[in-house]
């Protein structure tokens, strides 16, 4: 590996594979270098990179997040360029994050977020996610079982019209059969699953219908051989 005099840490592919001799070559040097890419200053010392956090009069947090490359609307010039930042701080990437922003902005933004987020509130919180949580499994489950038997409906009267008119149908009838008892396990497992342990017993209508359905995929001709009659009829 080449120094870090001549290596770019950002676009480098041999650091993806092993960085650390690398990080070694800069913390032989200096815990705090300049390098030679992107006007970037590599902190590499624990106790330099607290200072530099916690140092809110000299450095700012504007460019935490997208790094070197994010450039600046307007030329940072003079000494010291608060204002400037202060200025156009709206203009750069993900400026609305808490971790790019600076004091007062951040202690404002911590405070509040400290305050909302309590331990009881977490708990309460949690224990709301996990009420919606289940209530959302439901409604969506129980609209997917009404999307599947809606499509397998509309096929199969689409079907059953040509055929009625005469059209001579067979690829299409065995579609329309396999469509049919696909949706209806489907549905009719889903069913058994949203009614717990009490599904899978007698007393419960949905078992019945858990019972017959297993029965469609066989009579009338099995899936199989629908399947085989449509890979024919497509010259498979």
């Amino acid at each position: 590996m080449t120094d870090w005099e001549t290596i770019d840490f950002f676009s480098d592919e041999s650091l993806v594979q092993d960085p650390y001799p690398y990080f070694d070559q800069l913390r032989s040097t200096c815990p705090v270098l300049p390098l030679p890419h992107r006007g970037v200053v590599a902190v590499t010392g624990y106790d330099d990179a607290s200072e530099v956090y916690r140092d809110i009069d000299t450095f700012s947090s504007c460019n935490s997040v997208v790094g070197p490359f994010a450039t600046f609307p307007v030329p940072l010039e003079g000494d010291d360029v608060s204002d400037i930042v202060d200025r156009y701080r709206d203009q750069l990437r993900m400026h609305e994050h808490m971790v790019t922003m600076d004091p007062p902005a951040h202690t404002r933004e911590r405070a509040l977020l400290m305050r909302l987020i309590t331990p009881k509130r977490l708990k309460d919180n949690e224990a709301f996610m996990w009420r919606l949580a289940d209530r959302q499994l439901v409604r969506h489950t129980l609209a997917e079982m009404a999307r599947r038997t809606d499509v397998a409906r509309t096929y199969v009267r689409a079907v059953i019209t040509r055929v009625a008119a005469g059209e001579p149908l067979v690829t299409e009838v065995a579609m329309a059969k396999n469509t049919a008892v696909e949706a209806c396990a489907y549905v009719v497992d889903r069913a058994v699953q949203l009614h717990g342990g009490y599904g899978y017993t007698r007393d419960a209508e949905v078992e019945r219908h858990y019972r017959d359905s297993r029965l469609l995929g066989i009579g009338g001709g099995t899936t199989e051989i629908m399947n085989e009659i449509i890979a024919k009829r497509k010259g498979l």
